[in-house]
């Protein structure tokens, strides 16, 4: 993705989507029967999407180099060029010098600070 518009929107429609499918049927299907969660209705399905949002970003950032290897990029041009002296995503693949490293560490903490900017929504007490 090249902006961060962009790769919120790819989450949305990969696990957030889910996230709101999987909780209306567990609703439907009488499965979920708290009453806070069926009558949340339509503020429950922003918060099914923003857990989803939440798990794709971990677990694109957990995959990081395997995707690389494969050909797949999924970090945001955005992000990731501030950090990356070449405009290289593989910059932080094999990191060499410790210059190398601390731009991966800045990368990773946006990235990171990015998806932890979910949790509040995720961490509902029902």
């Amino acid at each position: 993705t090249t902006t961060i518009d962009e790769y919120n929107r790819y989450c949305h429609f990969v696990a957030g989507l889910v996230g709101e499918g999987l909780t209306r049927l567990f609703v439907c299907s009488g499965l979920e029967t708290h009453p806070t969660l069926v009558t949340m209705g339509t503020e429950m399905m922003y918060l099914s999407d923003q857990m989803g949002l939440f798990l794709q970003k971990t677990n694109i950032l957990r995959d990081y180099l395997e995707d690389y290897v494969d050909g797949r990029a999924f970090w945001p041009m955005e992000i990731w060029n501030k950090y990356s002296p070449n405009g290289d995503l593989g910059y932080f693949a094999n990191p060499t010098t410790e210059e190398a490293k601390n731009a991966g560490l800045a990368c990773l903490d946006e990235l990171i600070t990015d998806a932890l900017e979910l949790v509040p929504d995720c961490w509902i007490e029902v």
